[in-house]
Formats: structure tokens, C-alpha cells, sequence
């Protein structure tokens, strides 16, 4: 099979240069190319539509442009388009520059060969593939969570139906979209609501059900036969019987009969996608549009995603309806049908339950959609470790500068995405710690050991006080790392270079909390931006050309890991600005025992924490907390005034 060729558009203004590098591509090991050689700016914008390349070769310097203002305005006009630019200028700094005005890459006019400009052409197109798969994910992503935001806030099922809607409407071409519900003890499909553009929303009950077709021949039935969604580029080449779907008249109108085709804009394009909870497809979701081809792979995508989350909308909706309803029922009954009203109040019980679990799935999705980006992350890291290592064959050293660029940019991505799964399991209540008494010394050398390279790169000196009453602290080990390493990482980064950070750990032997602080001499944090630091995804430098960077969740995670801990979290900032902060962890302060402390145990089954140096009986004492946490942390309290704790749920009775 013969590749196609690459298009290039060569915006070039010297003919010599011109001809050496078409000669170049010639020459190189790509499939084959179809060059566009233009000679200034202007063509060249001209171009982009007429021609539309895959790859622009752009000089730097045109007779109607100079300087990074040619970058600049090509980018605005084809930001989905590599760049490279071309140069007569061997200087390191430009880099930078330039990619920081949209080009992928540069290269010195004079310094490059036919492979080596082959070879740039293609690295191009492939980061450039990369960044929008990256950003698809992200964009597919976003519209789920907003779309998510917004259906919490829907208080009926037309309110759902309407937000459903609105959103798709913003996403991708829309005149129609249907619901439909699927009736399986009599295998009909029935019309639930419908949105045309012309019409808005309405109830679509009076649309004549659809009986199931066992061959699949209708696309509704083909969907719910298979369970899979179905997109339809050109629907009169694949479906030609026009009952098999509801078309939609020019102004919204809907036909409701069979009309002759050509009286009205036919539908031509369409997505379907099943409407499942537990497997078992309840219904099916479509949205249509009059033109051909009128979706592309990202719109399936995305559709579907949104698809999933409003089916799930829809279902506690109607079980949220259907209670109401009931309990309205019960209401009118309760003198003469009590017996009933107790078999339906279990009902509810048990409707309230599923409720319960359908609200987790929303604080679960987030976590598992982390899961499902770290997968492929990993993959991508380890691959780019076989390449670097030589597994594919001999790298030169621009290939593995790019690997090392995209080795760094995925370990970054998936720091971001274990801490989105950190918090997403902290909220969902499913991150438990493991408490055990650590040495605060060692707990310290491992968090400043983690982020020393960092404060060398910028000759940042690192400072550590500790309290010597503080030798050990009751805590998850992992956690407060977690905790110490998040703080200094960012004082090191909101540091200047040759400033200071320091770490201090110090007893509050009256309150018995031990604290934990981490000070430097950075930028500071202005007086009205402290209350915004621990929400997540705020960033106080979010402009676009920010110089700080990350993803707003290191100080949420810190925050959410103390609370975890029966914690707070403080910070100090003087009024000037440029006179450093400190971030104060406050944790409570619980001392081992002697036993503890040297190692020993103690043979007594009835004293949770036994202390020697008392003799006479210990007293006993029920404690009652939900909280597995905070009980074993009062449980230890109690056990070192000389009392034998037993500790029971919230639901447990004190006696």
C-alpha cells in the first residue's frame, strides 16, 4: 500500500533556499511529499485554506513579516498545523522563543541535511498528533464535568433533558436531539423528549413507537441489540426506510407520517448511543444534523461520554420521581392501607439506597477516569524508556532530547493525575491511612532528601529545626511525606534563586499537637489570595503566560490529608510582598507508651495501651465515633490515662 504524500507548505523567500530544501525532500526517507512554495506571508495565509497542508516550513524572516510576529500570525491562523521554523540564526535562546510562539521546532538554515529535515517533519507531525489526542482527552473530560455540574443542579427530568441539550448544542452540530426509552416485555422503543433547533424541547410521547427489529435493520434496534453505540456519516446509503427514524422538517417541524423524499432537509448524519445501567439498556440517546459526514471521531467520543453520564441522570430522575409519586400515594392511603404503606415504605428504604450509590458513581467517576488516563501514561513512559535504552534500534541525540521532553511532560501528567486520585478518593471516603509511630527525625531526612535536587538546581539552601521532646508521632507515614514534600516543593519553587526554605517540627506540649512548618524566603502570597489557596485546580499565577507552573492541587491535597488526620492547616504571609510565607500542619500529638517506645509487649488483652507505671486496675470506658480513625486515635488517648477503651460505631448503642 503507496502512503500519501505529506503536503509542506514552504513559506520561503530566497529561491536558492527554496530549491536546496525541496531537493532536501527529495532525498529523505518520508513516503513522499507535495511542496507548496510561496514566497511571503500573506500567500502563504491564503494557502492554508486552499491547500491545507499537513506541515508549514516557515523563514523566519519574510519581506511582509520579521521576527517571531511571522510565527505568530501563521499559528493564529492554523494553531492545528506543525511548524517549523527555518532560520539563519544559530542561537540556543531561540528555541525557547519560538516555541513559545506556536512553532514545534527550529532548525539553522546551513546545519540540517535531507534526513535530519525529514526526520524534524515527522517528529513534528507526531507531537503534534500527540498534543491533540492529549487535548481531546482533556476537552472530553472537561465537557463531562461540566455537563456533570450541571445536571447535579437539575431539579426534574425536563430540566435534565433540557440541560442535556444545551450542552451538546455548544459541542457539536445539533437539529435534533431524541430520547428514547425501550420497553423490553413488549419490545417497543418509545419517544421520550425531543430537541429540535427549530422547535425547542418538547415531550416527544405522541411519536408512534417503534417495535423492535430482531435483524437490526433500524439503527435504534441495532443499537439496543448490540449495546454499542452507532455513528451514521451518510444515512441514506446505509438506512433507506424512512419510518425507521424520525426526520425533521426545515423549522423544527416533525414529520409524523411518511413524506416524499426531497420535500424537507433530510437527516444525513447521526450518532446513537445505548442508554445502560448494569448492563441492561433502558433506552437509546441520538442527535442528528442535516449534513453529510457532520461528525468527526472526537464528536462520537465525546457524545457518548456524555451520553453515559446523562443516562445516569436520567435514572435516579425517574427513581427520584417515582419516589415522590409513591410516598404521594402512600400519603392519600395512610388511614385505611397501612399494612401497604409499610411494604412501600421498605420500597423507599431500598430506592433511597440505590440513590445513595448512584451519588458515589458521580464522586467514583473521577477517580476512574484517572485510573483509565494513568494506564495509558505508564505505557507511554515505559515505552519512551525502551527507546532511550536503545530496544528499537540506536537514537541520536536530538531523538532522545524529544524523548527526555516527553519522558518529563508525562511524569508531570501523571503526578497530576495520582493527585486528582488522591483527593477523588479522599472525598469518595476511600483512602484510609495507616497509622504507626514514625520517628519525626527520619520523617524529616526522607521529605528534605526528596526535594534536594530541586533546591540545588536553583541553590536554594535547605534549613531543618527539630524539637527534641518531638522524637516520634502517631501518623500515616506515606501521608505526612505526602504532606512535607507538597510544601517544600512549593516553597523551593516560589523561591528565588540562592534564597532559603526550612522545615521545622516543634511540640505543643500543653495542647498535645506537634507542628510542622515549612518557611521560605519566596515571592509571598498577597492578603486576599490566602482563602483561594486550597481550592482545587486555583492557580494565583493563571495567566497564560504564567511562570509558575502546576495544576492547583499540591496545597487541596495537602489540606484534605491533614483534615484526614484530625488536623489544620495554616499560613502566615507578611503584608509586602517578596518576604516569603510559612504553611503551619498542626497534627495532634500522641505519645507511645514505654512498651511502644522500646519495642516490648505486654501479655494483658484488657489495656489497649498499658502503662507501667500504674499498678491498680484500670477503668473501663465505652467510646461511640463513626470515624474508624478518630476512634483509634481516642482509643490510644484513653488508654494512656489508664482506662480499657472499647470502641463502638455511630450506630452502636452506649450502654
Amino acid at each position: 500500500m503507496i502512503a500519501e504524500p505529506i503536503k509542506v507548505l514552504l513559506v520561503e523567500d530566497n529561491a536558492g533556499d527554496a530549491r536546496l530544501i525541496r531537493l532536501m525532500l527529495a532525498e529523505g526517507d518520508l513516503p513522499g511529499y507535495a511542496a507548496t512554495h510561496v514566497t511571503c506571508l500573506g500567500e502563504a495565509l491564503e494557502r492554508l485554506s486552499t491547500v491545507s497542508p499537513e506541515v508549514i516550513l516557515l523563514d523566519l524572516n519574510l519581506p511582509d513579516a520579521h521576527g517571531y510576529e511571522t510565527i505568530a500570525r501563521v499559528y493564529q491562523e492554523a494553531p492545528s498545523i506543525p511548524i517549523l521554523l527555518m532560520t539563519g540564526l544559530d542561537d540556543r535562546s531561540l528555541a525557547t522563543e519560538v516555541v513559545r510562539h506556536g512553532a514545534q521546532d527550529y532548525l539553522v538554515k546551513g546545519n540540517f541535511d535531507a534526513n535530519l529535515l525529514t526526520h524534524a517533519i515527522r517528529y513534528a507531525l507526531e507531537r503534534k498528533r500527540s498534543e491533540s489526542r492529549i487535548q481531546n482527552l482533556l476537552n472530553r473530560q472537561i465537557a463531562i464535568n461540566r455537563l456533570a455540574d450541571a445536571l447535579n443542579r437539575a431539579s426534574d427530568l425536563a430540566d435534565i433533558y433540557r440541560t442535556i441539550s444545551l450542552h451538546l448544542s455548544k459541542l457539536m452540530d445539533v437539529e435534533a436531539v431524541l430520547v428514547s426509552s425501550y420497553d423490553d416485555k413488549n419490545q417497543l422503543i418509545r419517544g421520550e423528549f425531543l430537541f429540535t433547533r427549530g422547535g425547542g424541547i418538547e415531550d416527544a410521547a405522541w411519536l408512534p413507537p417503534i417495535p423492535l427489529d430482531p435483524l437490526g435493520n433500524s439503527p435504534q434496534s441495532q443499537v439496543i441489540l448490540t449495546g454499542k453505540a452507532l455513528y451514521i456519516p451518510d444515512w441514506g446509503s446505509v438506512f433507506q426506510k424512512a419510518s425507521a427514524f424520525y426526520l425533521i422538517k426545515d423549522g423544527g417541524e416533525i414529520a409524523r407520517g411518511l413524506p416524499e423524499r426531497g420535500d424537507y432537509p433530510e437527516t444525513n448524519s447521526a450518532i446513537l448511543s445505548p442508554m445502560q445501567i448494569e448492563e441492561k439498556t433502558m433506552g437509546v440517546m441520538q442527535v442528528q444534523s442535516y449534513l453529510l459526514n457532520a461528525y468527526t471521531q472526537e464528536d462520537v467520543e465525546i457524545f457518548i461520554a456524555l451520553a453515559n453520564v446523562a443516562t445516569l441522570a436520567v435514572h435516579n430522575a425517574t427513581l427520584l420521581q417515582d419516589l415522590r409519586r409513591s410516598h404521594a400515594d402512600l400519603l392519600d392511603e395512610r388511614a385505611s392501607l397501612a399494612r401497604r404503606v409499610e411494604e412501600r415504605t421498605a420500597d423507599l428504604q431500598a430506592a433511597n439506597a440505590d440513590l445513595a450509590r448512584a451519588a458515589r458513581l458521580k464522586d467514583d467517576f473521577l477517580a476512574n477516569m484517572s485510573h483509565e488516563l494513568r494506564t495509558p501514561l505508564n505505557a507511554v513512559l515505559g515505552l519512551g524508556q525502551a527507546l532511550q535504552e536503545g530496544a528499537y534500534g540506536p537514537m541520536n541525540d536530538q531523538q532522545i532530547k524529544a524523548l527526555v521532553g516527553i519522558e518529563k511532560s508525562a511524569d508531570h501528567l501523571l503526578a497530576v493525575i495520582n493527585d486528582i486520585l488522591d483527593i477523588s478518593k479522599i472525598e469518595a471516603g476511600k483512602l484510609d491511612l495507616d497509622l504507626t509511630y514514625v520517628a519525626a527525625q527520619s520523617l524529616c531526612d526522607v521529605s528534605l532528601q526528596m526535594v534536594r535536587p530541586a533546591a540545588a538546581k536553583k541553590k536554594i539552601q535547605l534549613q531543618v529545626v527539630r524539637d527534641p521532646l518531638v522524637e516520634s508521632i502517631l501518623v500515616d507515614e506515606r501521608r505526612v511525606k505526602q504532606i512535607l514534600v507538597n510544601l517544600l516543593s512549593n516553597a523551593i519553587k516560589f523561591t528565588p534563586d540562592e534564597g532559603t526554605v526550612g522545615l521545622e517540627v516543634m511540640g505543643e506540649v500543653a495542647e498535645d499537637m506537634v507542628r510542622l512548618s515549612v518557611w521560605d524566603t519566596g515571592i509571598g502570597i498577597p492578603p486576599h489570595a490566602i482563602d483561594m489557596l486550597f481550592r482545587r485546580f486555583i492557580q494565583l499565577d493563571s495567566g497564560l503566560s504564567r511562570k509558575y507552573q502546576g495544576a492547583g492541587l499540591g496545597l487541596v491535597l495537602v489540606a484534605r490529608l491533614t483534615e484526614l488526620h484530625a488536623g489544620t492547616v495554616s499560613v502566615e504571609s507578611p503584608v509586602a510582598m517578596g518576604h516569603g510565607s510559612r504553611f503551619t500542619v498542626r497534627l495532634p500529638w500522641y505519645r507511645p507508651s514505654v512498651a511502644e517506645a522500646t519495642g516490648e509487649t505486654n501479655a494483658s488483652a484488657d489495656t489497649a495501651h498499658p502503662d507501667p507505671g500504674h499498678s491498680r486496675r484500670a477503668g473501663q470506658m465505652v467510646l461511640a465515633e463513626d470515624s474508624p480513625i478518630n476512634a483509634e486515635i481516642s482509643a490510644i488517648s484513653v488508654g494512656t490515662v489508664s482506662h480499657r477503651a472499647k470502641v463502638a460505631g455511630a450506630r452502636q448503642e452506649s450502654s
